[in-house]
């Protein structure tokens, strides 16, 4: 989920009745990578960040007393220091902040826009905020496939570029009155196959990542709530039936750690009519290719099965566990942005140089 909606969530769980929730609108002479990020101010709390934590957090901190006291929202532009440079946004620029006042009750109109995209995720379906910047109690919410017949046509536009681009937020100022939209998509999935010592590591490092996890395994005793308990589901019974039957895209993962080639081999079949954009498979090389070689005899595409991992993960020198998983969402990672895994020194310099 979301990391506003998870502190959303915290927020109503612990009763907060009144929070300010400040959202970055836009970046100017930096990276625009941070628009969109939100952190919620409440009496004892803060939840989310900004930046870093450097001014701009603290001058948005301040801002929400005022703000919480008036009702009104408010806009800030803040200027960017030295601390905010690890987020990739340069010292010289400066940021636009949208703080909005909000009571935590069924009857405000944010909150009623932040469970409809709640629902909109659980449901797997991608959902546009539409949040007007002078009158935040005016935001409504886009679900896939549902028109926005009602919205200006510089709005419709923008909602229609989020969803075709499948990602990002538009400023919109051509409308009767500014507005920011932000697309929020389901979050990718991570389907491990197989209740091997590996996979408690990585269903639990892979859900603190934000993806949704799912563990599929041929004995109940050992996929129980239980010993899984950061698992968003459970699936028991025949792991190569299970897999046939999700619907997995492009930005989805799936690990087999069973060792066992009987499961593997109809697993890998079944995986090859799917759309997900990483397998890997917990094995050594000589194991990992004699599997794959079976596969292959029974009738999988060759070039499939090229682009499987195994052994899966980055070279870290991973040997317990929690190391391995952490190799493997490592290269996750990377397969899903598209980057080589290298070390963040080697990328820069060669940055540097060009």
């Amino acid at each position: 989920m979301h990391a506003v909606l998870a502190h959303f969530a915290h927020l109503q769980g612990d009763k907060i009745r009144d929070a300010v929730l400040a959202t970055l609108i836009a970046s100017h002479g930096g990276s625009t990578k941070q628009v969109g990020a939100k952190i919620w101010i409440f009496d004892g709390g803060v939840l989310g960040s900004l930046t870093v934590g450097g001014c701009v957090d603290a001058r948005v901190r301040e801002e929400a007393v005022s703000v919480q006291a008036s009702g009104h929202p408010r806009q800030i532009t803040v200027a960017l220091n030295e601390d905010d440079t690890a987020f990739g946004m340069g010292c010289a620029g400066t940021v636009d902040v949208l703080l909005v006042p909000v009571a935590l009750g069924p009857d405000n109109p944010l909150v009623r826009a932040l469970t409809t995209l709640q629902a909109a995720l659980v449901a797997r379906r991608r959902a546009v905020l539409v949040l007007p910047l002078e009158t935040p109690e005016a935001c409504c919410v886009l679900v896939e496939g549902k028109p926005g017949e009602d919205l200006e046509a510089p709005l419709a536009a923008a909602a229609r570029r989020l969803f075709r681009e499948e990602g990002g937020t538009a400023l919109v100022r051509e409308a009767s009155l500014p507005t920011f939209l932000e697309l929020y998509r389901p979050p990718p999935r991570l389907v491990v196959v197989g209740a091997a010592p590996i996979a408690a590591p990585l269903v639990r490092i892979g859900k603190q990542l934000g993806l949704h996890v799912a563990l599929v395994e041929s004995r109940a005793e050992r996929a129980t709530p239980a010993q899984y308990p950061e698992a968003d589901a459970l699936h028991v019974g025949i792991p190569s039936e299970i897999c046939a039957t999700l619907t997995l895209e492009q930005d989805d993962a799936v690990v087999l750690t069973a060792h066992d080639y009987k499961y593997e081999v109809p697993v890998l079949k079944a995986l090859a009519r799917s759309g997900a954009g990483y397998v890997g498979m917990v094995a050594s090389r000589r194991r990992g290719r004699a599997v794959l070689d079976f596969v292959e005899a029974a009738g999988v595409d060759p070039s499939w099965l090229a682009g499987v991992h195994t052994p899966a993960g980055l070279d870290i020198g991973a040997r317990t566990p929690a190391e391995i998983a952490l190799s493997i969402l490592a290269e996750i990672r990377a397969v899903q942005a598209a980057r080589s895994g290298g070390p963040m020194q080697v990328q820069r310099s060669a940055s540097i140089a060009g």
